[in-house]
């Protein structure tokens, strides 16, 4: 197309709006149970990619292995893991101020948000 490809439109699909809302109907969402779920796969999946994230070890004052026993929870790991990597310091911090829902208002182009209602990543 030229070199000047635009998006035309954008479709997101079971898009978590407001992260910190999210986070508190996940604490309790099945007696937490659903918390802690996430929490071990985003774990599973971390572990893929562990050594990309050995210069974070100096921040966290530990090993990444350490660190890693210490997260029971998506939160957990939200609080040591990607608040500090994009700047946030703070599970809290990051929620607050990188949910999607700040920015919608700023889309220039035709979007299309489709979740179920009783989406439990979504709520």
């Amino acid at each position: 197309m030229g070199g000047q490809d635009t998006l035309r439109g954008i479709i997101g699909l079971c898009n978590p709006f407001d992260l910190y809302t999210l986070d508190m109907y996940h604490e309790h969402f099945l007696f937490g149970t659903f918390h802690r779920m996430l929490g071990k796969h985003v774990l599973r999946e971390f572990r893929l990619h562990l050594e990309a994230f050995r210069p974070l070890e100096k921040e966290l004052g530990m090993s990444l292995e350490e660190m890693m026993a210490q997260v029971k929870t998506a939160r957990d790991f939200d609080d040591r893991i990607t608040a500090l990597t994009y700047g946030y310091h703070t599970a809290h911090n990051y929620y607050r101020k990188a949910s999607s829902a700040l920015r919608i208002d700023d889309l220039k182009i035709p979007a299309l948000f489709i979740s179920s209602l009783d989406d439990p990543v979504v709520k």
